[in-house]
C-alpha cells in the first residue's frame, strides 16, 4: 500500500467495510485459525474483481487486524487464553467495532495525526483509557506471555531490549535481499535504483541490504539472471553460521524452498555438494529452480521423511559422513510473529510438545550423518527456550561424542528482521 495519511487509510476502510468483514469472516469460517498469507492468496485467487492495489490494501488492513487483535479484542470486552477461545473471538466480534480499535493503533505506531472526529466519543474513551493502563507485554497473547518472560530472563535482556522486542511485534520487516555474488553488487544496486528503490545497507554484511520498493522483485533482471535471492537477515545469519570450505559436502536436511541451501552453495563457490532434503517435493522442486536460475550446479535434492537416515551416495560414507549437517528444524515458527501474526493465535502448549519431540528426533538421527571433527548446525525460527536451548541441552546430555561451540538469537530486536536461534556443535574426534 502506498504512503498515504492515516486520515485517508480509515476513510477508505469506511467505505470498504463490508468488503474487509466479508473478508475476514471468510477467513474464520472453518474450525481453525488458518495461515493467513496463504488464506489470502487463494482468497484473492478464486476472486478476480479485487487489483492489485486492493489486494494490497486489504492484506495490509487484516494483517493489522491480527497484530493489534489481543489489544483490539480486549477492548471489545473479549479475552480469549487460547486458539480455540481466539477463533470463537474472530468469528464472533463485531467487526465494525473491533476495526475501530485496530486503525486507532494503527495510528498510533505509524502517524500519531489528531484524527479524534473520525470517531465517536465512546470508542476514543474506551481507546485512550486501555492504552493508559496497558504494557507492551499486551502485545502477546495470555499464554505467550509466560514463555516470552522466561526468555527474558534466561537471556537476561534488559528493560529496554524487552520492550524493543515486544514493540517490534507492531510492524513487519522489511524485505532483505542476500547478493550470491559480491562482484554483481554493483549490478543489483543499480538497477533497485533505476527503479526509485531505497536501499538500507546491512552494517554486518558486504552482500546484504533492506528495500523499499513499489517493484515487483521477481520482474527484475538481476533477479531471473540469480544475481541475489529474497531472504531475511536473521535468516542469512543462520547460513553464515554454516562454515563452508572448497570441496566440502553439505546436507541440508529440512531445505524447505532452498532459502540457505542457496546461501550454502553460493559459499561453496562451484565445489563440493550440497544435499537438499524435505518431506514436501514440491518444495525441492522450487530450491531446483532456484539452483538452476543461480547455476549453481552442485545442488542435489532428495525427498526425505525425517524417520531414518537417508540412503546417501557412496562418496559421503567413504569420507565418514558429511563436513556439516544443518537442521532448520520445524518449529511453532514464533520467531515470524512480526511477519506472520497469526503463528500467535495458531500455538498451543500440545503442540509444542509435539514439535520438540520432532526436533529431538531430526537431532539424533542427522547427528548420526556428520564426520568425526564435522559440525552440527540446529536452527529455528523461534524465541522459545523449549526448542531451543532446552532441546540443545538435552541432545548433548544424549549424545557425548558432540560439543557445543556456540549458540545464541540472532535479529530481532537488534536487526530489523525476524528473530532465529542457532546452536552450533562439533563432533568430537
Amino acid at each position: 500500500m502506498k504512503k498515504k495519511s492515516i486520515e485517508a487509510v480509515i476513510k477508505q476502510c469506511r467505505l470498504r467495510i463490508h468488503y474487509l468483514e466479508s473478508i475476514w469472516k471468510s477467513a474464520f469460517s472453518e474450525n481453525k485459525i488458518p495461515q493467513f498469507d496463504k488464506f489470502l492468496s487463494h482468497y484473492f485467487a478464486h476472486h478476480k474483481q479485487f487489483g492489485s492495489h486492493d489486494r494490497k490494501f486489504y492484506s495490509e488492513i487484516l494483517f493489522s487486524c491480527l497484530r493489534f487483535g489481543t489489544l483490539a479484542l480486549s477492548l471489545c470486552g473479549q479475552k480469549p487464553k487460547n486458539k480455540e477461545e481466539f477463533l470463537l473471538a474472530f468469528q464472533t466480534v463485531r467487526f465494525e467495532q473491533f476495526l475501530n480499535f485496530v486503525l486507532l493503533k494503527y495510528n498510533d505506531v505509524f502517524s500519531q495525526e489528531n484524527i479524534q472526529d473520525l470517531f465517536s466519543q465512546e470508542i476514543l474513551n474506551q481507546y485512550l483509557f486501555f492504552k493508559k493502563k496497558s504494557t507492551p507485554l499486551d502485545h502477546l497473547t495470555v499464554t505467550l506471555q509466560d514463555y516470552f518472560l522466561k526468555r527474558v530472563q534466561y537471556s537476561q535482556w534488559t528493560e529496554e531490549e524487552k520492550n524493543n522486542f515486544l514493540n517490534g511485534l507492531s510492524t513487519k520487516p522489511p524485505l532483505w535481499i542476500r547478493v550470491n555474488d559480491i562482484s554483481k553488487m554493483e549490478d543489483v544496486f543499480k538497477e533497485f535504483s533505476d527503479l526509485n528503490s531505497k536501499i538500507f545497507l546491512s552494517p554486518n554484511s558486504k552482500n546484504s541490504f533492506y528495500v523499499e520498493s513499489s517493484t515487483s522483485i521477481y520482474e527484475m533482471k538481476s533477479f531471473q539472471k540469480g544475481f541475489f535471492e529474497i531472504q531475511d537477515f536473521a535468516s542469512q545469519e543462520i547460513g553464515n553460521k554454516i562454515s563452508c570450505q572448497k570441496g566440502h559436502f553439505i546436507w541440508d536436511a529440512c531445505a524447505g524452498g532452498g532459502g540457505k541451501t542457496m546461501q550454502i552453495a553460493s559459499k561453496l563457490n562451484g565445489s563440493g555438494a550440497v544435499f537438499a532434503s524435505d518431506i514436501r517435493e514440491y518444495k525441492l522442486e522450487e530450491t531446483k529452480k532456484r539452483a538452476k536460475r543461480a547455476q549453481f550446479h552442485n545442488v542435489r535434492t532428495l525427498v526425505w521423511d525425517g524417520k531414518t537416515l537417508p540412503q546417501f551416495p557412496k562418496e559421503i560414507s567413504l569420507r565418514g559422513g558429511f563436513h556439516t549437517v544443518f537442521i532448520d528444524a520445524p518449529c511453532t515458527s514464533l520467531g515470524t510473529l512480526r511477519r506472520n501474526p497469526d503463528v500467535s493465535f495458531r500455538f498451543s502448549v500440545d503442540y509444542l510438545e509435539e514439535i520438540v519431540r520432532i526436533q529431538n528426533q531430526l537431532l539424533t538421527i542427522c547427528s548420526r550423518a556428520v564426520a568425526k571433527n564435522g559440525k552440527l548446525v540446529y536452527a529455528t525460527c523461534s524465541f522459545l527456550l523449549e526448542e531451543n536451548e532446552y532441546q540443545i541441552e538435552k541432545f548433548l546430555s544424549e549424545n557425548s561424542d558432540f560439543t557445543l561451540l556456540e549458540q545464541s538469537l540472532v535479529g530481532h530486536p537488534r536487526e530489523n528482521s525476524d528473530v532465529m536461534f542457532v546452536a552450533v556443535l562439533e563432533k568430537k574426534n
